[in-house]
């Protein structure tokens, strides 16, 4: 698939570097959904932040970064959602 969107590469490269950040923590391949849900939340209210912030010298960075921190979560349970989902089909399937 060719990606047209220049700010879609551009967001993507900024997610994978939130995600590169945070290597040193509990792998988020694992992390239960539930604690995915409360960092949205977290990374939620420091965006909301970051906006009120977004008229300082550092604040449109300052929120690009959130923003990617947000994303990166939003990823992150997608992901874990669809991985959770696809065992539960394969189980349902063998169970027909």
């Amino acid at each position: 698939m060719k990606i047209e969107r220049p700010f879609v590469t551009w967001a993507g490269q900024e997610i994978e570097k939130c995600l590169q950040r945070n290597d040193h923590k509990q792998p988020w391949e694992t992390a239960d959904i539930l604690d995915l849900r409360d960092k949205i939340k977290e990374e939620y209210y420091e965006t909301i932040e970051a906006i009120s912030e977004l008229y300082t010298p550092s604040g449109v960075a300052h929120l690009q970064h959130e923003l990617a921190d947000l994303a990166a979560a939003a990823m992150m349970l997608s992901a874990r959602i669809d991985e959770k989902m696809s065992k539960f089909r394969r189980g349902w399937m063998q169970c027909q």
